[in-house]
C-alpha cells in the first residue's frame, strides 16, 4: 500500500507471509510525534537521526524537521508468554533496522 493521507505525510506498508512493516513519513516531526515523548513508555534509541524513540506502538525518528513512524509485526497469530516477548523483540529489531536503512533518505 502507498497512500498520501494528507499533504504532509506519505504512508507505505509492506506485507509478506512473515510479517509487515508500516511506515509514515512526514515533512513535519510534530505530525509523527503528536503527543511528544512519554518518559514512562518511550525509550530513546541513540544513533538514528537527530532523535528516535521506541515503544510498544513502534519507532519514531526525527531528522531535522522531518519525522518517520515505523511499526513492524511478525507473522499473524496469538502469542503468549515467551512467544509474545520474542515477537515483540523481533518487531523492535525490525523497526530499528528499517529506521537505520531509511533515515539517510530524509
Amino acid at each position: 500500500m502507498k497512500a498520501q493521507p494528507n499533504k504532509h505525510m506519505t504512508h507505505c506498508q509492506y506485507q509478506s507471509g512473515t510479517g509487515s512493516v508500516d511506515i509514515m513519513v512526514s515533512d513535519d516531526w510534530d505530525m509523527t510525534n503528536p503527543f511528544g515523548v512519554d518518559k514512562k513508555s518511550d525509550t530513546a534509541v541513540p544513533g538514528i537521526g537527530d532523535e528516535a524513540y521506541i515503544n510498544d506502538m513502534g519507532l519514531r525518528i526525527r531528522k531535522g524537521t522531518r519525522g518517520v513512524e515505523i511499526g513492524a509485526t511478525g507473522a499473524a497469530g496469538d502469542y503468549e508468554g515467551a512467544a509474545a516477548d520474542a515477537q515483540n523483540d523481533l518487531s523492535r529489531k525490525l523497526e530499528i533496522k528499517t529506521g537505520k536503512a531509511i533515515v539517510g533518505r530524509l
